[in-house]
């Protein structure tokens, strides 16, 4: 090798070390903010610039980037979060968390769109959906349908206030009157029968915070509901933020409603929630009077960061005329009748049911273990006059979960 060679091959090793020593490049671990998990696929841009990348499949990205380039903000985006932009430091390994988002963004008024949530009552679902207290009050509070079907995959069918029947996924379309294969909680406390059947249209809006819906087999920890589960909390009264509250509204077909409610966040560890709800309509159809009333109580404590003890007693009382169903001619051209024979035995159901339930929740492990144990008793007395025979049901269930 001659000597100009070996300068020449000098020449090209100290270009290419200039200009491996004038990249610089910036690391990070981007996760969950609440349980630690990894973030796969979370875009990684540099701010102002069209440089990014997105964190493989440990969560970890590197994003190499021009000497002359001044600005090290970015700016980290992932479906279901918040984004945050954060200056990065090159040479240096950073852990960035990422706060989940589950709330209606309202894109146009009343008309909210709602997000999923991979953060579910601490667990780490894609198929879980939040509706928070402000997309609840988008709607009327006479029921809950209009709002589970803003949720996809979930659809609602209401034949009247009284008549419902919730489908997810098309899971329960073969129970014609009632909602089955799908779990519901109210406060971690079961709210579906022994024999599977679930009812939420009797729980009252007024004291209901957030909704929460895990669609498939993901809800399978919270017992066997091949469609998923609905879980209702309540609002706890802040600390030092103690208020009373009524409200009165009115609609058509002599509908009316009246909420008399206190919280009352008695320390920071202890909570009292107290309601009473009053709802009657007329009904667009005859034989559809519809008249409901409830009292909710509940008291929570807090004795620890990591624990809650909560006692709640719902009792609801329910007279609904039932106007059934029509022939297709009926319906064309009559829709606001009764079925005839239904119209002359007014055929009605009359029922009181009482819930009364008990939950303890303790987190370990900084939350990454937690375990709820949930005593119940319901109560329910039915009345129901048909065409064809009297109805009528007493029963006293007790339960328990963990």
């Amino acid at each position: 090798m001659n000597n100009s060679t070996r300068l020449l091959l000098w020449c090209l090793f100290l270009v290419t070390a200039i200009n491996v020593s004038a990249q610089k490049s910036i690391k990070g671990i981007v996760k969950d903010s609440d349980s630690g998990a990894l973030l796969i696929g979370a875009s990684v841009v540099l701010v102002g610039t069209e440089r990014g990348t997105i964190t493989n499949i440990d969560g970890s990205f590197s994003l190499s980037l021009p000497l002359d380039n001044d600005s090290l903000y970015v700016e980290i985006s992932y479906t279901g979060y918040d984004n945050k932009q954060i200056y990065l430091k090159p040479g240096e390994i950073y852990e960035i968390d990422l706060v989940s988002v589950a709330i209606a963004v309202f894109n146009h008024p009343g008309m909210p769109t709602i997000y999923g949530s991979r953060n579910f009552w601490k667990d780490n679902t894609p198929n879980a959906t939040k509706i928070d207290a402000e997309a609840l009050k988008l709607e009327a509070q006479t029921t809950i349908a209009p709002i589970l079907n803003r949720v996809p995959g979930v659809f609602m069918h209401t034949g009247a206030f009284n008549t419902n029947r919730i489908t997810i996924r098309g899971i329960g379309s073969r129970s014609p009157f009632g909602t089955t294969k799908i779990r519901a909680f109210l406060d971690q406390i079961p709210l579906t029968s022994g024999v599977g059947e679930t009812t939420i249209e009797d729980i009252d809006l007024s004291f209901i915070d957030n909704v929460h819906v895990v669609k498939g087999p993901a809800s399978s920890i919270y017992g066997a509901g091949l469609g998923g589960m609905i879980g209702l909390e309540t609002a706890e009264g802040l600390h030092n933020s103690n208020f009373l509250a009524t409200e009165n509204s009115f609609g058509s077909y002599g509908l009316r409603r009246s909420i008399l409610q206190t919280k009352l966040g008695l320390t920071s560890k202890y909570s009292l929630n107290l309601s009473y709800n009053n709802t009657h309509s007329n009904g667009y159809r005859s034989n559809s009077e519809y008249d409901r009333a409830g009292f909710f109580a509940s008291f929570s404590i807090r004795p620890t960061g990591n624990s809650k003890l909560t006692a709640l007693v719902n009792h609801t009382a329910v007279k609904a005329f039932i106007p059934s169903s029509l022939n297709q001619t009926d319906y064309e051209n009559t829709p606001e009748k009764a079925a005839f024979i239904w119209q002359q035995v007014r055929g009605f159901e009359d029922y009181d049911k009482t819930l009364i339930g008990i939950a303890y929740s303790s987190g370990f492990f900084h939350n990454e273990l937690r375990n709820t144990t949930s005593l119940l008793t319901t109560s329910f007395q039915n009345y129901e006059s048909r065409p064809f025979n009297i109805l009528q049901e007493n029963s006293q269930v007790f339960g328990a979960r963990n």
